[in-house]
């Protein structure tokens, strides 16, 4: 129910912030946004990293399987959660700090975003319950995949920051 939850707010602030232009916060909000987004985002990141080694981790020391049952409830609490805050905190920060001027980089992290989610919901939630030799080599691919994935989407969102 809450990956449903947490599915439903990203697509609305996905769908909020491609359809209008208006800032509705003003800029004392700015600097809480901003460390909303950077924390949740740095947990969806790590939690990707953590989760893509422990697999390979709990595969070569047996353990594919117990560790398998709980992934769905890593992703669902923890990875969807975090997610959708640096989603919501990130739309919120590019709205009060550009206004009607969205920059070309947020759009491309939005459409990165996309791109990931599709991915993520194809290829690694239906792997995910599945147990083998050969799903795990497949599941490895998606999980360097995934990885690469957000090490790209934190360089797009990092970068403008510094500057």
């Amino acid at each position: 129910m809450l990956q449903l939850f947490n599915l439903l707010c990203i697509s609305l602030a996905f769908i909020e912030f491609k359809s209008t232009n208006k800032q509705f916060f003003d800029k004392k909000y700015y600097k809480p946004f901003i460390l909303l987004h950077i924390y949740s985002q740095n947990i969806f990141l790590y939690i990707v990293y953590i989760s893509s080694f422990t697999e390979a981790f709990t595969y070569t020391m047996g353990y594919y399987e117990d560790y398998m049952n709980i992934v769905p409830l890593i992703d669902e609490y923890i990875a969807g959660t975090s997610l959708n805050l640096t989603c919501i905190s990130g739309i919120m920060v590019s709205k009060i700090k550009y206004k009607n001027k969205i920059p070309s980089h947020i759009n491309e992290v939005i459409n990165s975003l996309i791109y990931f989610g599709i991915f993520w919901a194809i290829a690694d939630k239906t792997t995910q319950m599945m147990v083998g030799k050969y799903v795990f080599y497949i599941r490895l691919l998606i999980n360097i995949k995934s990885c690469l994935f957000v090490s790209r989407i934190k360089k797009l969102m990092t970068k403008p920051i510094l500057n």
